[in-house]
């Protein structure tokens, strides 16, 4: 089975915020990640990157005022 950490750049450090995520849905307040077994947590971020050579998504914070879900950089 194929799961990803989830990791939120900020200030230029990375943290992870989730292990053995198995699926991730957008909305227009940010992204929902969910685990296999249930888990399921909402954040307000939106999509910078996703590796699946080394299944690892990288979330990050909107800039104020910016709308959309993928990080324009």
């Amino acid at each position: 089975m194929c799961l990803a950490t989830v990791y939120v750049e900020e200030h230029g450090e990375m943290r992870e915020v989730m292990r053995e995520v198995a699926w991730v849905r957008f909305d227009r307040d940010g992204v929902w990640l969910g685990q296999f077994m249930g888990k399921e947590e909402h954040l307000p971020l939106r999509l910078k990157s996703v590796d699946l050579l080394n299944s690892s998504i990288l979330l990050t914070p909107a800039a104020e005022g910016e709308e959309g879900l993928l990080d324009p950089s």
